[in-house]
């Protein structure tokens, strides 16, 4: 095994040239405003999937990331900018240049503010592509302690996009007032976990596009799953 490999996969079944999906660790942390630390999650992450088994009871079938060819583990992002518009532009060109090789991304972050950069390239691809945002908080605010690029503002900028992408939000538990009446006036799509506990399938896809970029912010499951994320909420949602 390859210890930095997601699943500790060995070079044959982690090759970039063949894999088809592609992990990529963003150790991005510079707005969380409770528990630090999320800077360290994709090394976390990376180190604890090696004692998965492999073994898929639901198909039932043994290795069943090799259908996609196996999975590549991309080194982690080096975040050496200086600004989050300088971070959100580099990432943008380097996720872009993945989706051109037809790759499935999955991102392991870092604080939810990354979101922002990484949808804007799915979107410079797939002009069609819908967010789903899968969180305890809609992270709606216009500005959180002096930054509109807080991890408390990513859908808000996201909504501010023109055109605006469908967006459904489930999970949520929390949110201050000024995002409740965003919701409200801009007539957002969003499952309060309090009110409709988790929507079916059907209520969610029904609202989203062909082509969906998928957030999930951890602290959309119950903290007694999920308690290591930086402001867990009671309540939420299970595996």
């Amino acid at each position: 095994m390859i210890f930095n490999n997601f699943l500790g996969l060995t070079a044959t079944d982690a090759d970039p040239k063949m894999a088809k999906a592609y992990i990529l660790p963003i150790p991005y942390e510079r707005t969380t405003s409770y528990l630090k630390g999320t800077a360290n999650a994709p090394k976390a992450i990376l180190e604890a999937s090696k004692e998965l088994e492999t073994f898929d009871i639901a198909t039932p079938c043994q290795d069943p990331y090799l259908a996609s060819n196996g999975i590549y583990t991309c080194p982690p992002l080096k975040i050496s900018q200086p600004s989050f518009v300088e971070f959100c532009d580099y990432l943008q060109h380097y996720l872009t240049e993945i989706l051109a090789q037809q790759k499935f991304p999955i991102l392991l972050g870092g604080e939810h503010t990354l979101s922002y950069g990484a949808f804007l390239s799915c979107r410079t691809l797939y002009p069609d592509c819908s967010f789903l945002h899968l969180d305890a908080h809609t992270d709606l605010r216009d500005i959180y302690e002096g930054t509109a690029y807080s991890h408390a503002c990513v859908l808000r900028r996201i909504c501010e996009l023109k055109p605006r992408p469908p967006i459904v939000a489930c999970g949520v538990r929390s949110l201050p007032r000024e995002d409740y009446v965003y919701i409200i006036e801009e007539d957002l799509k969003v499952f309060f976990y309090e009110k409709t506990g988790l929507p079916t399938l059907g209520q969610i896809l029904e609202n989203l596009s062909y082509n969906v970029y998928i957030s999930i912010d951890l602290d959309c499951l119950d903290p007694a799953i999920m308690p290591a994320v930086g402001t867990p909420e009671p309540h939420g949602l299970s595996w």
